[in-house]
């Protein structure tokens, strides 16, 4: 099945944006806050029933400790999101109009006025969905691409999450 896709700025930045949120908050969730919590509770329920200075000052620097840590993951995710995003505004000024989106049994590509790629779909790992968006990684977990509603309209997207399943399961 062949798509053309409009290649519009606001329609880039607002997938990406959707993209840039679904990872921060998958390595959020990777990293083990549970654990964290429970030890600066733990800490400062000892200090409240064990009246010593030196816990009072273990439990108020556990709390400034974690509160730290978590702003700093928050401000390197946030960093690299507004990079990204930056990077698609310069790179849209050079891009094509549009492209056409080319999908079926074998494989899936692009093709433009400038590429013409088909690729199978063994070389593709692992994809992620959301409510209409699909993230279509690479076998080394690069992002290929970002496949949506948006672009295909329903039908074709819905086309399109079929062979995906159907092929990478």
């Amino acid at each position: 099945m062949r798509v053309k896709v409009e290649n519009r700025l606001d329609v880039q930045l607002r997938l990406y944006s959707r993209y840039f949120e679904f990872e921060r908050q998958n390595i959020l969730e990777s990293y083990p806050w549970n654990k964290y919590y429970m030890a600066v509770v733990a800490i400062v329920f000892l200090a409240i029933f064990f009246p010593h200075s030196f816990l009072k000052t273990i439990a108020g620097l556990s709390i400034v400790g974690v509160l730290l840590y978590r702003w700093k993951v928050n401000s390197k995710l946030n960093m690299a999101c507004r990079e990204g995003l930056n990077d698609i505004r310069e790179g849209m000024g050079n891009s094509e109009s549009h492209y056409y989106l080319n999908f079926d049994d074998t494989g899936v590509g692009r093709e433009s006025e400038s590429v013409d790629a088909f690729y199978k779909w063994d070389a593709f790992g692992v994809y992620h969905q959301n409510e209409t968006d699909t993230y279509l990684h690479w076998t080394d977990g690069e992002l290929f691409d970002i496949i949506s509603e948006d672009h295909l309209g329903a039908q074709h997207y819905h086309d399109f999450k079929e062979l995906l399943v159907k092929h990478l399961g």
